[in-house]
């Protein structure tokens, strides 16, 4: 069960882009750069389900991300450092999470 747990933020951004996807028609509408945290995402899930708890860095680098987007005032109606920051927090907490289980098998 808490295998799973690593891969909620992945599966959200890719259901995200998805229904983007087919209200836009076209994967050309999403930046390449959200295909490509997606995918960070979901590497770093899979590193941490194999009890690697350095996948963690690799949502708090997506998050990291969003919030230096967030900061840049572009005009947007929606800013992205609130959830670059909860996306930082769950990575942390799910890295910590991945490396209490990996010492609890150790042990």
């Amino acid at each position: 069960m808490a295998k799973l747990f690593y891969f909620i933020p992945a599966v959200l951004a890719g259901l995200f882009y998805g229904f983007c996807r087919g209200v836009l028609g076209d994967f050309g509408a999403i930046s390449p750069l959200a295909w490509v945290c997606t995918a960070l995402l979901a590497a770093g899930a899979v590193l941490m389900a194999r009890k690697i708890a350095l996948g963690c860095l690799f949502g708090i680098a997506v998050g990291a991300l969003l919030i230096g987007m967030g900061l840049r005032e572009t005009g947007q109606i929606v800013k992205e450092w609130p959830a670059g920051m909860l996306l930082i927090a769950y990575s942390c907490g799910s890295g910590w999470l991945c490396w209490k289980s990996a010492a609890k098998r150790e042990a």
